[in-house]
């Protein structure tokens, strides 16, 4: 028994508060809290849950420059259709797969490839993966020519009128950004950096 009680004096001693007083008495042992416990209560550490705000995004479209000019005879110009856009996604969480969608809001604008509405029985949606998509214009410049994550009904002729929407589609933050951003309201979504 005296060796038990020697045993548990020396585990006290070794692991115990070093600031504390050292008397071994009956009444002491198991019962001294550390007055010098860390009581840090560190304010600066990072808490911040809000993921979307880390998401810059940079659209540009190129514009082959070409004029329209009347191809088949009915004395219009016809629409020119090979332009591009290309979006740009810098992440600080380094997430690389998206949702893409574009929307023309107004009378008779396009929300075919808006990624959540839709256009009648159109309802596309650009998936990205990595960082970087481009999208190339139709070459027939009609909805059966869009490809979801190669080809768009969008010109550089809209790029200040339309409505730009990104998605994580794991976490479903979404970012929304462009002409009308309104168009997306109730969803949750906020504007990129």
């Amino acid at each position: 028994m005296g060796s038990t009680r020697l045993l548990a004096f020396l585990v006290l001693m070794s692991c115990g508060d070093k600031d504390s007083d050292t008397d071994i008495d009956d009444t002491d042992v198991g019962t001294h809290t550390n007055s010098d416990a860390d009581t840090d209560t560190d304010t600066d550490a990072d808490t911040d849950t809000d993921t979307d705000a880390d998401v810059a995004v940079n659209v540009s479209w190129y514009d082959d420059g070409l004029v329209p000019t009347d191809v088949n005879g009915d004395g219009l110009p016809d629409i020119n259709c090979d332009d591009e856009l290309t979006l740009d996604i810098t992440d600080a969480l380094g997430r690389t797969s998206w949702n893409f969608g574009i929307a023309e809001v107004g009378p008779n604008g396009w929300t075919g490839e808006d990624c959540v509405f839709g256009y009648a029985m159109w309802n596309y949606c650009h998936p990205v993966i990595g960082n970087q998509l481009t999208l190339d214009e139709t070459t027939d410049c009609a909805i059966d020519g869009v490809i979801e994550g190669a080809t768009t009904l969008f010109d550089s002729r809209m790029e200040f009128t339309v409505t730009y929407y990104l998605e994580d589609p794991v976490s479903g933050d979404c970012w929304v950004w462009g002409a009308n951003p309104s168009y997306y309201s109730g969803l949750g979504c906020r504007p990129p950096l």
